[in-house]
C-alpha cells in the first residue's frame, strides 16, 4: 500500500511475462466505484531508470 495524492494505492512489481522484463503497476482508488490502473513493462536492464520515471509520473497525479 502507498499513498498517492492522499489516495490509497496498491503497488505491484513482478517479473514480466516476457523473459528479462519487469512489470510495475499502481492501482489507485479514486472513489468507491472508480479506480485507475497505471502499468509499466520494460526490460530488466533499464528497470531502475524506468521505475524512477514511472514514479515521477505517478507523483504528478492530482485530485480535485
Amino acid at each position: 500500500m502507498r499513498k498517492i495524492s492522499g489516495l490509497n494505492a496498491f503497488y505491484f512489481e513482478y517479473d514480466g511475462i516476457i523473459e528479462n522484463t519487469r512489470r510495475i503497476a499502481y492501482v489507485i482508488q479514486f472513489t468507491q466505484n472508480v479506480r485507475i490502473e497505471f502499468t509499466l513493462t520494460c526490460k530488466n536492464k533499464i528497470v531502475n531508470l524506468m521505475r524512477k520515471e514511472f514514479d515521477d509520473i505517478i507523483a504528478s497525479i492530482k485530485t480535485r
